[in-house]
């Protein structure tokens, strides 16, 4: 038996295509009535495991130097999407995540940010993600 935070990272980590995996994830969390942030916080605890490396996905600079970890990636369109719980909204945090994103939108990368109170409505969350996804496609 396990949580459902753990049973979407281990249905999304053993799935190919990482559009299905997200939707995985997305079906697991409305199902059960939990928050996007309970499964990233337990995947962070879980580093190491294997496939988890895809559902959370470091990015680097040109120099190596890691600039952050997304929620989840799209590497090929480069969009970074982040979960912004409550912690975001501390100045530090928010000050951190405003140079996250410079950095990110230096190297290329488009940035979508998900907030709890946007989950409530998944499919513009989605459209937004696609959008960007279609941006990046654009510029390759």
């Amino acid at each position: 038996m396990t949580s459902a935070a753990r049973t979407a990272i281990d249905v999304a980590r053993w799935e190919v295509n990482d559009d299905t995996a997200i939707a995985k994830i997305d079906a697991v969390c409305n199902r059960s009535r939990i928050a996007v942030s309970e499964v990233s916080a337990l995947a962070r605890g879980l580093r190491g495991l294997h496939g988890l490396q895809r559902v959370q996905v470091e990015i680097h600079n040109e120099y190596g130097v890691k600039v952050a970890t997304a929620d989840l990636a799209y590497e090929v369109g480069k969009v970074a999407v982040f979960y912004d719980g409550d912690v975001h909204r501390g100045r530090s945090t928010w000050e951190y995540d405003a140079r996250v994103n410079a950095e990110l939108s230096e190297l290329g990368w488009q940035v979508v940010r998900v907030t709890g109170s946007m989950l409530r409505n998944p499919r513009a969350v989605l459209r937004q993600i696609g959008a960007a996804l279609e941006r990046g496609r654009a510029r390759v």
